[in-house]
């Protein structure tokens, strides 16, 4: 999952379905015994769906893919963003509604115009089987990724794919973007106010040299009660903590204050890239702010001077 400079440009692309075109033409192919030759007039008025027609259901199975860490699609307890009141079965629900519901209109053919081709009631509608959660490294994603869905793998992971069809919803992007290119870049500036912004469980929130995160009032959290893993302020050990005249910082800066929360996150502030240790230094001013059932509040790796970070009438609200 990606953060950009917006920090809600989390790119999800869902709804595309892969079908197994193997099993689909199993299903499509029929092996008759003899051929009976029918006058055309007789063939054409067996397959006229009327008012004794019963109605035909076409069963359907979902398959979510996403990564181990459970992130790049929809889940069964959120919507891949964080919103805990929207799941991948209500998703699921929406599309096959939707469809049923096209499926029970029908309307005269444009062309040619003023035909009188016969409105027919389509006869038959979708019925979801089965939902399914998969959680592959390798098979989570659709384009031109090494992690691609494969015809392999859609086999091994279809149900009753003899009788059903199996819909794969994927991850699609084409722009994916790299460790360099993620986060509030340097001269950004994003304000949260008297807002709620829900982060996927396993998601981070990057600041990057020169970027700034306000944080007024509002709320960074999980609502689903999962764990994201943080706010990333990323900082220049080379570089001081003072503004220059403009009032920009060369470091990564986050301000927290008149009431902001942080809540469930692995660490809700981690004043570094971990593991580059050129990048020590990020700053953090949190007034009136409150961490709460956060595993650990923040994490500072060796710099020479933290003139810039400071936390005051903060409090700390530990959950079990």
């Amino acid at each position: 999952m990606k953060i950009t400079s917006t920090l809600l440009t989390q790119i999800v692309t869902l709804g595309l379905f892969l079908f197994n075109c193997q099993n689909l033409k199993a299903q499509c192919t029929c092996d008759f015994d003899e051929v009976i030759d029918l006058p055309r007039n007789e063939i054409t008025n067996k397959f006229i769906p009327d008012d004794f027609t019963s109605m035909k259901y076409v069963k359907m199975n979902f398959h979510f893919m996403m990564k181990s860490d459970s992130t790049l699609n929809f889940t069964p307890f959120d919507d891949g963003n964080g919103n805990c009141e929207f799941t991948a079965y209500d998703y699921s629900e929406i599309l096959i509604n939707y469809a049923n519901s096209m499926l029970s209109q029908n309307g005269s053919m444009n062309l040619p115009p003023n035909n009188s081709t016969l409105v027919l009631n389509r006869k038959y509608r979708l019925k979801l089987e089965g939902i399914y959660f998969h959680y592959d490294d390798n098979a989570y994603a659709f384009y031109e990724y090494p992690e691609i869905l494969d015809p392999t793998e859609i086999t091994h992971y279809s149900v009753n794919a003899n009788t059903e069809i199996n819909v794969f919803f994927v991850y699609k992007d084409d722009e994916r973007l790299s460790d360099d290119e993620k986060g509030i870049l340097g001269g950004d500036k994003l304000t949260l106010k008297d807002c709620i912004l829900h982060v996927p469980a396993g998601a981070n929130i990057i600041v990057k040299q020169g970027g700034r995160l306000v944080v007024d009032g509002a709320t960074i959290t999980n609502r689903c009660g999962l764990m994201w893993s943080g706010i990333e302020v990323w900082g220049n050990s080379a570089a001081h903590q003072y503004p220059d005249a403009s009032g920009h910082y060369a470091q990564g800066y986050v301000e927290l204050k008149n009431g902001a929360v942080i809540e469930n996150a692995e660490c809700a502030l981690t004043l570094w890239h971990p593991n580059h240790y050129n990048t020590t230094g990020g700053i953090v001013h949190a007034e009136n702010a409150t961490f709460r059932a956060d595993r650990n509040i923040a994490g500072v790796y060796g710099y020479a001077v933290r003139c810039g970070e400071y936390v005051q009438n903060g409090k700390i609200v530990v959950t079990k």
